[in-house]
């Protein structure tokens, strides 16, 4: 990748300059120099080089030769702690725990070759790994399947979900609140539009 390339990548850190906060720099690779090196530019503030790195290796290896060094686009290990909040659609959290794997993986290889530079910062993006890699708890047989059903209900749309909610898994109706707040989690309607979807459905679905 020449240095060319690398002028649309947004280089979210820069790592291992002694004069940073915990040895990560706040600039990103926008706000530095070129060089007439592909790949590394030069910080006008520390008067030092700073080295694109496309691996992990790469990272490791130059970090430890106590050369600063700049991580990949999307490559932030605050990303493996990130959390969609609000209603996120079943897309956008596959997509978060598709970038997270990746993140997670590339980190781990870092961590494989012994960095020495930032202990405590390395020390946090492990926990974060070692967190993230805990086992769910596990899950009764019941549990699982209503699980099982509720995600084919959502996929199938808002009548099968509705189906699937009026009922609580002790056998009990719930009640037209909770229905239409769990539904609002996975499909964007009113109200309105909910009693619609309900009083049509308990017409031709009646218990």
């Amino acid at each position: 990748m020449t240095d060319r390339d690398l002028t649309n990548c947004d280089i979210t850190q820069v790592w291992n300059c002694e004069h940073a906060f915990q040895n990560v720099c706040p600039k990103t690779w926008q706000d530095l120099e070129r060089t007439e090196t592909n790949g590394v530019r030069r910080c006008g503030v520390c008067n030092e080089n700073v080295t694109y790195c496309a691996t992990p290796e790469q990272f490791v290896h130059l970090g430890n030769a106590g050369q600063c060094v700049a991580i990949p686009d999307g490559h932030s290990p605050a990303t493996l702690e990130t959390m969609i909040l609000g209603r996120p659609t079943p897309r956008e959290t596959r997509e978060l725990k598709e970038r997270q794997s990746q993140i997670a993986a590339w980190w781990t290889t870092a961590l494989e070759c012994d960095p020495s530079f930032a202990p405590e910062a390395m020390a946090a993006i492990g926990r974060a790994i070692d967190l993230r890699n805990q086992p769910a708890p596990e899950l009764s047989l019941e549990d699982r399947e209503h699980l099982t059903r509720l995600r084919d209900a959502i996929v199938n749309g808002p009548e099968a979900l509705y189906l699937h909610l009026r009922v609580r898994p002790s056998g009990k109706r719930d009640n037209e609140q909770n229905i239409f707040r769990r539904m609002r989690s996975h499909f964007s309607m009113t109200f309105r539009e909910f009693k619609t979807l309900a009083n049509r459905l308990e017409k031709e679905y009646p218990q």
